[in-house]
């Protein structure tokens, strides 16, 4: 009777889980709900809190209190949403004044482009006018040493063959 008095303010006070059980192989855990007996045993507790840094802690607590909004008021909330609908407003019209800036710089490069196509159809127009004449000057050349070369045979049937 003592042992089980022993046991049972034991099992109260969150040392003892469960009756001793064999586990077949390896080591058994057993999770148990907590309970204010087994709460208020806390000294083997382990709280994540406990391993934080100190700094860290003092952070987190300082948001916590920073946005707690039980202690806002309707014209406090009313405030802050409407410096949000502000932000997203100032936001939105930047975004629509880069969008207009680089539909500027599409209709610049737009216009640049179809600058250089003109030069450059004009470029191979001159070009091609160019070719054209010399190919015209060379013909005409070639036609006029044709034309002396048919005098100069006609000029020797003419004569007939020299006389020695």
């Amino acid at each position: 009777q003592e042992e089980q008095s022993i046991l049972e303010s034991l099992r109260e006070e969150g040392f003892i889980t469960t009756s001793r059980q064999k586990a077949g192989r390896g080591v058994a855990y057993e999770i148990i709900e907590a309970t204010p007996q087994t709460e208020s045993a806390g000294s083997s507790k382990l709280n994540p809190k406990d391993f934080l840094p100190e700094e860290t802690k003092q952070h987190l607590e300082s948001q916590r209190n920073k946005f707690s909004l039980r202690d806002l008021t309707h014209h406090d909330v009313s405030r802050r949403m409407h410096q949000a609908n502000e932000r997203r407003q100032a936001e939105l019209e930047s975004l629509k004044e880069k969008m207009a800036s680089l539909y500027r710089k599409e209709d610049v490069g737009e216009k640049r482009r179809q600058e250089l196509e003109r030069k450059m159809t004009q470029q191979n127009d001159s070009a091609l006018e160019k070719r054209e004449a010399h190919l015209r000057e060379l013909r005409d050349k070639l036609q006029a040493k044709n034309k002396k070369a048919q005098h100069v045979k006609l000029k020797k049937l003419i004569n007939g063959p020299p006389v020695p």
